[in-house]
């Protein structure tokens, strides 16, 4: 039988203590490995330390803001990983569901619901999994912990009480989980749990998260862009940079828009004006590293054509956040200036060019960004290498 364990007065004593954000949660959850270093998980240290964990209001942004949630099923990110633990951040729209699994023989899991309200069910055993009761139901209310004994042996679901209201919860797992096998009558589904990368350092003292893992990986990854910088550094850390590992992170990646909004309304002054009055586009410089730059480019909603050209650096990126982008690359010859390329960047796609000729671009001595329509537009550009720094106040 799966155990649902909830301490009287449990929710008395965290409120009487110092609540832990997720980061410090994480971290103390690998310390607390480190000081049992016995290689067996202590139930009630784990239990207490949930007990503890809230979410600060970065890490609501960074992990449960709408952008989190999908109307076609829960979202779960793994947000810390290590030898004994997995910490999930699972965002639960109205209503929906996990599909009955287990987790594995052996494994054990803690659940803090931090909004809303569950409904553990617990499955009684037959001979497929689909001709199997509910056998027993627990309502884990918001602000509740428990530790959920035998969920490794015995089939069960949860699901969001409410039709109305969204939830969140945190799962932590031992040991660590990082995907899930359903079993249906179509047959076996194995879903991988996505990581969620450099929102507020929760990953901290976890397992390290690698380019080439974001690269092998079919689904999206939502990324800071202090997030991409780390993989960026590791990237051009590298004897070679290889474009399409680059062109690849940048696909794939999901920034949070409040990120880059947060970043224009810096350049305002304070009577709310922007420091560069109506003149568009304002660039904003995100990372200045030895081999490459980062810069967030801002295109007003005006049908006046805003343009910034660019000599050929080497290698640039260039990924739509948000609106249309026109984009052209131009060879200087002794025929005078002749365009290699020319596209319209809509929204979420990434393009790559080369001052050389590569297998991936053609080469470009100028690059010409423009924009002329009444949605805006904000676009995310990497230089390698970098751009002088003259270029953002010249």
């Amino acid at each position: 039988m799966v155990s649902v364990f909830v301490p009287e007065g449990l929710q008395k004593a965290a409120e009487e203590s110092k609540s832990l954000s997720l980061q410090d949660f994480c971290s103390k959850l690998s310390d607390l490995r480190a000081e049992e270093g016995d290689g067996k998980t202590h139930l009630h240290p784990v239990l207490d330390l949930l007990v503890s964990a809230e979410m600060t209001d970065m890490e609501w942004a960074s992990y449960a803001s709408p952008m989190h949630f999908s109307e076609f099923q829960p979202v779960q990110h793994i947000i810390h990983c290590d030898d004994e633990f997995s910490v999930v951040i699972s965002c639960w729209s109205p209503g929906q569901k996990i599909p009955p699994h287990t987790v594995g023989r052996g494994r054990v899991m803690w659940l803090k619901v931090l909004h809303g309200n569950l409904l553990f069910q617990e499955y009684s055993p037959g001979l497929f999994p689909w001709e199997s009761d509910v056998e027993r139901q627990t309502e884990l209310g918001e602000g509740s912990a428990s530790f959920l004994e035998e969920c490794g042996v015995r089939m069960h679901d949860v699901k969001n009480l409410s039709e109305t209201e969204p939830a969140v919860s945190i799962q932590v797992f031992s040991p660590p989980l990082t995907s899930f096998t359903f079993h249906s009558e179509k047959g076996t589904e194995r879903r991988d749990l996505p990581w969620l990368v450099g929102q507020a350092d929760a990953t901290k003292g976890s397992e390290a998260f690698s380019s080439s893992r974001a690269v092998r990986t079919a689904g999206r990854w939502f990324l800071s862009f202090r997030g991409l910088q780390s993989l960026l550094n590791e990237e051009f850390s590298r004897p070679e940079v290889t474009p399409t590992v680059i062109s690849t992170l940048l696909s794939k990646a999901v920034f949070n828009p409040q990120e880059w909004r947060d970043r224009l309304s810096l350049t305002a002054t304070p009577g709310g004006s922007s420091q560069a009055g109506s003149a568009w586009p304002k660039h904003i410089l995100v990372a200045q590293e030895k081999k490459y730059s980062i810069i967030l480019s801002f295109w007003g909603n005006s049908p006046e054509r805003s343009v910034a050209i660019e000599g050929g650096t080497g290698m640039s990126w260039t990924l739509v956040l948000e609106g249309e982008l026109e984009e052209r690359a131009v060879n200087i010859g002794a025929e005078g200036p002749q365009v290699v390329r020319s596209s319209v960047l809509k929204e979420e796609s990434c393009s790559f060019l080369s001052r050389e000729e590569t297998s991936g671009a053609a080469g470009a001595d100028i690059i010409e960004h423009s924009h002329s329509s009444e949605t805006p537009c904000v676009s995310l550009h990497v230089y390698h290498p970098p751009l002088p720094e003259a270029w953002m106040t010249g």
